[in-house]
């Protein structure tokens, strides 16, 4: 659970790196800016003397995290109506008991979790923007996808 494009970043760069740009990050909106040469610039260099065969490596873990973050967003819906519905047939099948607290708060737990991790993945500005620098110095790296 929790941010995979944040997950994702700290294993490719490492936690300290992945802090010193999300602060980059935060300090260009307190600036109003759009520039991001530094973090492009660094990851430019540590990327650029890569095996092209490791690069795609990256590239596919990155596809894989973007699809994944993307499967999060749209299926929460699904996990809302299943939560609601578990809810329902819970408090018709076991009426007044302490297994129906029991019950509840587990169903309860769960959508909580799932909905923190929706949250964490939909609204990570901060991290889309890393992201999409990182995809940006892949693509100048290794143009072009080569398919098996």
């Amino acid at each position: 659970m929790g941010n995979v494009f944040k997950k994702l970043m700290r294993k490719e760069f490492g936690a300290g790196t992945y802090e010193r740009y999300c602060g980059y990050i935060y300090s260009e909106l307190e600036n109003r800016s759009q520039e991001n040469k530094m973090i492009f610039e660094e990851m430019y260099v540590a990327l650029k003397d890569k095996d092209e065969r490791v690069l795609q490596g990256k590239r596919e873990r990155l596809d894989s995290v973007i699809l994944q973050a993307f499967g999060i967003c749209r299926n929460y819906w699904f996990t809302a109506a299943a939560a609601l519905t578990t809810a329902l047939l819970v408090c018709l099948l076991v009426p007044g008991t302490w297994l129906l607290c029991l019950l509840l708060a587990a169903d309860a737990l769960g959508f909580a979790a799932k909905t923190c991790e929706y949250i964490s993945n939909k609204y990570c500005y901060v991290d889309a923007r890393i992201i999409l620098i990182y995809k940006s110095v892949l693509d100048k790296l290794c143009p072009g996808r080569q398919e098996n």
